[in-house]
């Protein structure tokens, strides 16, 4: 039996999710940087209060209040809204949004879309798995480009033992993590890579796996995780062969 690595990542990771509000939204006269700052400050006390071990006080004093707070200014920006951490994750959502025939595109800085992505972790804490679900979705149609969020969603669909959707969705944060901020890139793609391999010991591509936490010590030699990973596939491949 492989040790299960793969509980919900985001307390260890809430220092790299608020490195990169996304200073090159368009900006918001009704609310502006001041209210962006104050959903900023409320989004770091709720994760601590949920580090503390409340998810419930987290989510309905924090989490949800800046739920509340975003949806009258998204349902009045008349355009997509899309929720970014860096510039280049911005610009990837304006070019998409101008290269296409819709009503056009504003990007808020990435408050709102944390908000559903933490309350989604709140809601594992209480064993609410499939409202987890639904506000994991909700961040990842405000930041789909957000390999943070894709990495677990990826997380979830492997608590369901839904291998191949699990699968897609660490692809896909392997393939946007290059828009993450700086300070998280190595973070979200070990995190991909781990997912990755895991789904292919699931498939029986152990060879495949194998080569995923490789990757992974390449990365980084002290990923602890990725070494026992490591350790377990070469140690079945052994085994199999043996027999």
């Amino acid at each position: 039996m492989k040790s299960v690595w793969y509980v919900p990542i985001v307390a260890v990771m809430c220092g790299a999710m608020m490195a990169g509000v996304a200073p090159a939204r368009e900006p918001d006269p009704a609310q502006g940087l001041s209210e962006d700052s104050a959903q900023e400050k409320l989004l770091a006390e709720g994760i601590g209060v949920l580090r503390a071990g409340n998810p419930g006080a987290a989510m309905h004093d924090y989490f949800d209040k800046i739920i509340a707070a975003n949806e009258p200014r998204i349902a009045g920006a008349g355009k997509r809204v899309y929720a970014a951490r860096t510039p280049a994750e911005s610009l990837g959502y304006l070019m998409e949004a101008s290269a296409g025939e819709g009503r056009g595109a504003v990007v808020f800085g990435s408050q709102v879309a944390y908000a559903h992505f933490m309350k989604a972790y709140a809601l594992v804490e209480l064993h609410r798995d499939a409202d987890a679900k639904a506000e994991l979705d909700a961040a990842l149609a405000l930041s789909p480009s957000n390999s943070q969020i894709l990495d677990e969603i990826g997380a979830w669909y492997m608590r369901q033992h839904d291998w191949e959707n699990a699968l897609q969705s660490y692809q896909r944060a392997q393939a946007l993590v290059s828009l993450a901020p700086p300070s998280a890139k190595n973070m979200e793609l070990a995190v991909a890579w781990r997912g990755i391999g895991y789904v292919y010991v699931e498939q029986h591509r152990l060879a495949d796996a194998e080569e995923m936490y490789q990757k992974c010590l390449e990365l980084d030699a002290d990923d602890h995780k990725a070494a026992s990973e490591l350790a377990y596939v070469r140690g079945r491949r052994a085994r199999e062969v043996a027999h």
